[in-house]
Formats: structure tokens, C-alpha cells, sequence
């Protein structure tokens, strides 16, 4: 009794081919799956008028090999029920020969069957009439001669006892031979003169030598002309002004107005004041170096810093609003005596920004109260179409 188990993902079709020639002692088992499912007409039609008894087991499939692992588990389910005299699997999947190898040689309790694989039930029933346990199907045949007859030769490795034995067979060196290498070594060491031990006198000069090598060399001083002057205030400025081109009178002037401001800004308006035109090109050059510059001035006039810091003091402290235009100067005439130099510019700026009587008077009361909000606005109040114009 015979059975077939068919991949049928692998061979379709063709590999049913001879089913209709199976008798009902003969057993089909077909495996497919999801990714291989139909059948052709031709190949229908033999099934239906074959006498073998036709099983289709649809498996799971998801993996890698999924329907070999389980083709294989079954055969091997098969071979212990020792029901077949042989067990065939259909498949062009060469890794199914290791199956054979397994149970016909490797395992020794395997039962009285034989296993096998061809790519068709034809080339498996011509292998059981024919009894043949060591080739393939006809179209293996065909396959292993001209793969055997391309094959290039092979020569056959030796092992490691072989290639042992056969340096154990080697001859041992000439004794000329050795002679010769002794005679050469000798020769190459009678070459080598003996080193004398060192005098005292050279290894005092040896260590000498020494010293002097871990001892750090001297630093060598620059000399009195390589040695930088410092550079004045009067030269830096004139340096920075140089691409101005600027006469001997102007760098002076120039100097004294660094020299006296305070900020960059005031710098800047002085310049404007004296140079007019040219004043923006002066101010480009020096304000990088603005800073630096003041420095060394306050450096070489450490007495003129000194005097100047309490008077800007004084003059911080002892500082009055100055009023620049006729209303500022007429607002503090109305109003002097009755408030403060802050509430004056508060009222000031008030002044300005409003554009009616009713605005001016709203703002004052907003700002200083009701009380004193009166008290302002009614000092002023009487000029304020005069003023507004």
C-alpha cells in the first residue's frame, strides 16, 4: 500500500500527473493553501476518474516553510503507523531528501518502509515498479548526468593523519647543511667586536651632556629696541583720523571735545556743532575706539577724573528743569510757587498733548486729584487760548 502526500504549492498541477493510473490501494493526500488553490480542467478530470483514495488538507500558512513543517510532521506520523510500503512526496523541493536520508539510513529503528521523493506520481510509481532506492525519477536522471557530466574535477583532500604521516616521512637535513649554518652563525658572531667599558672621563661628560638637555633654556630677553612705547592718547586719536586726513588744529579739537563728554551721543553733538558736514565721517572713526580712548586720557589725567566726578555730582544734585520753548517757560511763570519741578512737567506734557479746555482740565484732575487739579488748572487757565497757539 502506497501513499502520496503532494505539495501542491509547489508543483500545482503537474505534479498530480499519473494519478489516474493508481489502483484503490493507493492513497493521494493534497496539500494546499490559500496561495495555491486551483486546479486545472485537464488535470480535474483525471482525478475524478481515478480509483485512489483523494484527501485534500488545506494547512496554515503565515511563515516561512509553513506547509513543509507540516507535510513533514504528518509522513512522520505515517512511518510510525508502519500501515505504507512506501510513502511518496510530491514536491520539486530538494530539502524533502533529507527525509529519505533519515529514515532509510540514520535512523535505526525506523520501520520497513520506504521513503522517497519525486516531482510526480508518475516518476513515483515507475521508482516502486523498478525498486530502485538509489535515483531519482527519470527527470532526476536526466538532471544528475548533466550536472555530473559539467562538474569539474574534484581532487581528493587528505586528511590530517595522511598530511602527519607524510611529514614524518620527510628526510632530515644534510649534515652539510648544518655544518654550513654553524659555520655561518659562528662566523656572524666572531664579527661583533667586544665593547670596552667606559671611562670615568666619558661618562662625566656623558652625564654632563644630560643635564644640560633636561635643564630649560634660558629666556632670552627682547631687546631695548624691539620694546614697544606706549602709545599716547593725542597719538592713538591722531592714528584713528589718519585716513581722515585732518589737520594738526582739528585732531586737537577733536581731542579736547572726547575729552569732555560724557556719552557718545555728546561727543556726537559737539562734532556737529564745530565740523558741520564732515562731523558724521569723524564720528565713524572714532566710535569703535570710543571707549579705549577715554580710557587712556583718564589715564594720563588721573587729576582732571578726580575733579570732575564731584562737580558732575553737584550738578546732578543742584539740576533744574530747562524749559526750551515760551510755553514751558510761561507755564512755570503761572505756576511758580504752587507745585513741584516734577508736577511742573507733568502738567507740561499734559499741555501738549490735549486740544481743549475740557481735556486739559479732565487730565489735571486724573493726574493730581481734585483738589490740586483745580488748583492748577485754574492758574493757567486764563492763558490757554494764547498758549494753545
Amino acid at each position: 500500500m502506497k501513499i502520496y502526500l503532494v505539495d501542491f504549492e509547489n508543483v500545482k498541477s503537474k505534479g498530480l500527473t499519473g494519478i489516474d493510473a493508481l489502483s484503490e490501494n493507493d492513497k493521494v493526500i493534497v496539500f494546499y493553501s490559500e496561495n495555491s488553490d486551483t486546479i486545472s480542467f485537464e488535470m480535474h478530470q483525471k482525478v475524478l476518474t481515478s480509483s485512489a483514495q483523494i484527501q485534500y488538507l488545506k494547512v496554515n500558512v503565515g511563515g516561512k516553510n509553513a506547509l513543509d513543517f507540516q507535510l513533514a510532521t504528518l509522513l512522520g506520523y505515517l512511518v510510525g503507523r508502519n500501515e505504507y510500503s512506501h510513502i511518496f512526496v510530491i514536491s520539486n523541493d530538494k530539502g524533502f531528501d533529507f527525509l529519505h536520508d533519515f529514515w532509510q539510513a540514520k535512523f535505526e529503528p525506523a520501520p520497513d518502509c520506504t521513503v522517497y521523493r519525486t516531482r510526480t506520481i508518475t516518476a513515483a510509481i515507475n521508482f516502486a515498479q523498478a525498486g530502485k532506492t538509489e535515483e531519482h525519477s527519470d527527470d532526476n536522471e536526466q538532471e544528475e548526468i548533466s550536472e555530473t557530466a559539467n562538474a569539474p574535477e574534484v581532487t581528493e583532500i587528505p586528511t590530517v593523519t595522511e598530511t602527519a604521516e607524510t611529514y614524518e616521512q620527510q628526510p632530515e637535513p644534510a649534515s652539510e647543511v648544518q655544518e654550513y649554518i654553524e659555520e655561518t652563525s659562528e662566523e656572524q658572531y666572531d664579527e661583533i667586536p667586544a665593547e670596552e667599558p667606559p671611562q670615568e672621563e666619558t661618562v662625566q661628560e656623558i652625564v654632563q651632556q644630560e643635564q644640560q638637555t633636561e635643564e630649560e633654556p634660558p629666556v632670552k630677553k627682547p631687546s631695548r629696541a624691539k620694546r614697544k612705547k606706549p602709545v599716547t592718547y593725542n597719538e592713538s586719536l591722531a592714528a584713528a583720523l589718519k585716513s581722515a586726513e585732518c589737520s594738526e588744529t582739528d585732531i586737537k579739537d577733536i581731542a579736547q571735545m572726547l575729552a569732555i563728554s560724557a556719552t557718545k551721543e555728546e561727543f556726537h553733538n559737539l562734532l556737529a556743532k564745530e565740523f558741520k558736514a564732515h562731523a558724521t565721517d569723524y564720528y565713524k572713526l572714532l566710535r569703535p575706539k570710543y571707549l579705549r580712548l577715554k580710557a587712556l586720557y583718564e589715564a594720563e589725567n588721573p587729576s582732571e577724573k578726580t575733579v570732575q566726578e564731584p562737580r558732575q555730582q553737584e550738578e546732578i544734585q543742584e539740576e533744574k528743569p530747562i524749559f526750551h520753548d515760551v510755553i514751558s517757560a510761561r507755564l512755570a511763570e503761572l505756576l511758580a510757587g504752587l507745585c513741584t519741578d516734577e508736577e511742573l512737567k507733568t502738567i507740561d506734557e499734559l499741555f501738549r498733548t490735549v486740544s481743549t479746555k475740557q481735556q486739559l482740565y479732565i487730565r489735571m484732575v486724573k493726574a493730581f486729584k481734585k483738589d490740586k487739579g483745580c488748583q492748577f488748572y485754574n492758574a493757567i487757565r486764563g492763558e490757554y487760548a494764547e498758549l494753545h497757539k
